[in-house]
């Protein structure tokens, strides 16, 4: 069985004066694409660079290992 998870990763957030991702267009493009995903029936799951270590990825994988997921 697959997963629909999208996962992205939050680049740019601690750039002094922001990043696409905490800039308005930005910011808003983003909503609409999570929007779109999760219409479409993806999980979706947002980390920051710090977030990629082992216990968040092992947590990942095991949310993505669950029974309960939708089918794909």
């Amino acid at each position: 069985m697959g997963s629909r998870t999208l996962i992205e990763i939050e680049g740019g957030i601690f750039i002094p004066g922001g990043g696409r991702h905490n800039r308005g267009g930005g910011y808003a493009k983003d909503a609409e694409k999570y929007l779109e995903a999760v219409l479409a029936g993806w999980t979706v799951i947002r980390l920051t660079a710090h977030q990629l270590e082992v216990d968040f990825i092992e947590r990942i994988v095991a949310l993505v290992g669950r029974s309960d997921q939708p089918p794909v």
